[in-house]
């Protein structure tokens, strides 16, 4: 095999006091295996750091090749991450020497929690980005203009490319050998280190037609998806049932028009509702549509209405829905009901009828809905920056979405967090959503739901 173009390329690649060992070695493993593959030093790996002497995370002792003011101009930048990359965010040299690297960089990259690093410098302003599960909130604190995102191995932007926790640093650095010389290399670099490496494992993959330009994947097979049906979606601890304004009405004003509630319709484009009559003409005019197609929830316990939410912007040509008009009572608030709600509103749309894309818009002001998107396993996407009026206000609006490919993910973790055995004898969770969502390990928690 040839390498594309015979281009040599040098490596700059971070050490640190706290790096972690496989955060740097995999990916100097990887492009270590291409040289051995081609038979010539087609990448040269390059060291620096602040020091001579690091002591990696574990306590080994490693020398740097180069310090900072001395190290070359890198075509591909690694920033590996560990315990000791939160010392480097505030370092005025590490960060002078990483954007002064990076405006000449063919590519810049990041594994774990290096990320923290890219974005402290403004390089992930604005971008899809990853980073180790346990440092997704932080990023998102450093870099708020980028959707960050958990499920990804890892995400390509073109000239930066972040992956996320610790061996995650193989597949992107293997990607990076696929995009810069052949894909074929990286497959035969991964056979040779044994690694079970998919190609696919990027946030998207993509091709290149006939004028060398990228395009999205091909959909040879897909077809438009069902309509929505009307069935009662049925839980353990409640069920989700096509909304009847003869049945539901009266047990739904009593739950959500109560006078101590009146700060839940803040954020939804109508109500408060005073009186039974105005909450009644409401259901019957605007709630009895297919979009948006209302659901009244049951907690399965009393066997009374206790919530509402709706599918809209129903899309089956192309496999896009949006769940909203979420309305839950005190009664439902942080219940297993009220994420099982959302659940099973989920499955019918992936599981069921074969969705492609489930999305959550709200009012960026509104935080107790964006902590609930991200709880339930969505990723944020965004503002849209005055994208409505509604009650004489202007809104922008927060995106949030789950694609058919996160969902496998997300289904076990549901289903994980409802099962009776995750629940103590005085109902708290033995593990959070958040927690399971991203697949850690178990963390004790004495919140219950949305």
């Amino acid at each position: 095999m040839q390498n594309r173009g015979g281009k040599h390329r040098r490596v700059g690649l971070l050490l640190f006091d706290g790096v972690e060992l496989l955060d740097f070695a995999g990916p100097a493993e990887v492009f270590l295996g291409a040289n051995h593959q081609l038979n010539q030093t087609v990448f040269e790996i390059t060291t620096v750091g602040i020091t001579k002497n690091v002591v990696a995370y574990g306590g080994q002792q490693l020398g740097v090749d180069r310090l900072l003011p001395e190290s070359p101009v890198a075509d591909v930048l690694v920033i590996p991450g560990g315990p000791g990359i939160d010392t480097l965010l505030d370092s005025g040299p590490v960060l002078d020497w990483l954007r002064s690297q990076a405006a000449h960089a063919e590519l810049i990259t990041s594994v774990c929690s290096g990320a923290l690093l890219l974005a402290r410098c403004g390089l992930l302003d604005g971008l899809r980005a990853t980073t180790h599960h346990r440092r997704l909130e932080q990023l998102q604190n450093l870099s708020p203009t980028s959707p960050i995102c958990s499920g990804p191995r890892f995400i390509d932007n073109g000239k930066v490319i972040t992956a996320a926790g610790i061996a995650a640093g193989i597949d992107m650095t293997l990607h990076v050998l696929a995009r810069l010389i052949a894909p074929q290399l990286a497959s035969d670099v991964a056979a040779r280190m044994e690694y079970p490496w998919r190609s696919d494992a990027a946030d998207d993959t993509s091709s290149v037609n006939e004028f060398g330009q990228p395009i999205g994947p091909i959909l040879a097979d897909w077809q438009p998806c069902s309509p929505l049906p009307r069935t009662t979606m049925t839980g353990k601890y409640c069920r989700v049932e096509s909304l009847d304004p003869d049945r539901h009405v009266t047990e739904l004003f009593d739950a959500l028009c109560q006078s101590d509630n009146m700060a839940s319709w803040t954020y939804l484009p109508y109500g408060p509702f005073e009186s039974l009559d105005e909450f009644d003409r409401w259901l019957r005019t605007d709630c009895v549509h297919a979009d948006p197609l209302f659901h009244a929830i049951i907690d399965q316990a009393t066997n009374r209405a206790v919530g509402m939410a709706s599918y809209l912007r129903i899309s089956p040509l192309v496999g896009v829905i949006e769940v909203g008009h979420i309305h839950f009572s005190p009664q439902l608030r942080r219940t297993p009901a009220a994420t099982e709600a959302m659940f099973l509103m989920m499955s019918r749309v992936f599981d069921e009828l074969g969705y492609r894309r489930y999305e959550w818009k709200c009012d960026s002001l509104n935080d107790p809905s964006r902590r609930a998107a991200l709880r339930l396993g969505f990723s944020w996407e965004g503002i849209f920056r005055q994208a409505t009026i509604y009650k004489g206000r202007s809104r922008d609006t927060a995106w949030y979405s789950i694609t058919d490919r996160e969902w496998p993910r997300i289904r076990r973790a549901h289903q994980t967090w409802l099962s009776s055995d995750n629940f103590a004898p005085d109902g708290r969770q033995l593990q959070s959503l958040s927690t399971l969502a991203i697949g850690s390990a178990t963390v004790p928690r004495n919140d219950i739901a949305v």
